[in-house]
């Protein structure tokens, strides 16, 4: 990995001072394909247990996951390069409850089809997948999952969804883009480059895609989760999110990183005892 992130680097910083509008339609094409992982034998236990199904998203077609039961559905959204899987943890307790638990395959990832994704794409699959299983209670959501996640419910309040939980969100698709074209190692006018290509491929500025300003309209419950040492999306992008959305409760969790908040029992507990709550009236 190291190596191949060296040759990365190498190659950007060569490229981009020859050839800047080259790089930036390289970039935004590696920006935008997500990489398959694999699935654990142990995921796929979890899997394996739902029902599954398929649901059109445009011209391609979502993979959807549905543990079946008698109460409320709670959407489960992964985050960037991961898969229903990588949500698992909360299949187990929410179930236990009585709750109906669905899951899905972003676009690009896992077995949904397609090769590229972007915010405002994964914004609309999750419309999509909500309106096709529907009516959704709540919506658990990771990452670039829960990033797209409270844009959508903030832009849709008609989807009808009365909660949230939002894991490790980052506050600006701009931030995510820096932090990414830092990493590889690009030249700022290749970045220049690739930004003006990313806007031209989602359709709007980087600047309107801000879930620290979308959230100020939601007032529906939400939990935000983040780890105080959060080394992918660090901590005050959470604080942000919760400055601006008036109905948020914030709980900071310690030596999870980014990932762990999905698996940790305490995290787990806290969830299903807010999903649980009676919502207020009036």
């Amino acid at each position: 990995m190291q190596r191949e992130l060296k040759w990365l680097r190498a190659g950007f910083q060569f490229l981009g001072a020859v050839a800047p509008n080259v790089t930036g339609r390289i970039a935004l094409n590696l920006f935008l394909t997500p990489r398959k992982r694999p699935i654990s034998a142990k995921a796929q236990q979890t899997m394996q247990q739902a029902d599954q199904i398929t649901v059109a998203h445009g011209s391609r077609q979502l993979a959807v996951y549905i543990w079946d039961n008698e109460g409320p559905t709670v959407l489960l959204v992964h985050g960037w390069e991961s898969n229903a899987s990588g949500m698992r943890g909360f299949v187990r307790v929410l179930h236990q409850q009585g709750f109906r638990v669905v899951a899905f395959d972003g676009p690009a990832h896992g077995r949904s089809t397609g090769k590229q994704t972007n915010f405002i794409d994964y914004s609309g699959a999750i419309e999509t997948v909500i309106k096709a299983v529907g009516p959704v209670q709540a919506v658990i959501a990771h990452s670039f999952g829960a990033a797209a996640a409270l844009f959508t419910l903030s832009r849709e309040p008609s989807l009808g969804v009365e909660r949230v939980v939002s894991i490790g969100a980052p506050s600006r698709l701009q931030e995510m883009v820096d932090i990414w074209t830092a990493f590889v190692g690009m030249t700022r006018s290749s970045v220049a480059e690739m930004r003006r290509k990313l806007v031209d491929r989602v359709g709007l500025p980087l600047e309107g895609i801000a879930v620290a300003t979308a959230v100020s309209q939601l007032t529906i419950p939400g939990l935000i989760i983040h780890d105080q040492a959060d080394t992918v999306v660090p901590y005050t992008h959470a604080e942000a999110i919760h400055s601006q959305w008036r109905t948020s409760t914030l709980v900071t969790t310690q030596g999870l990183d980014h990932r762990g908040p999905l698996q940790d029992r305490e995290v787990l507990r806290q969830v299903a005892a807010f999903l649980a709550e009676p919502l207020l009236v009036g």
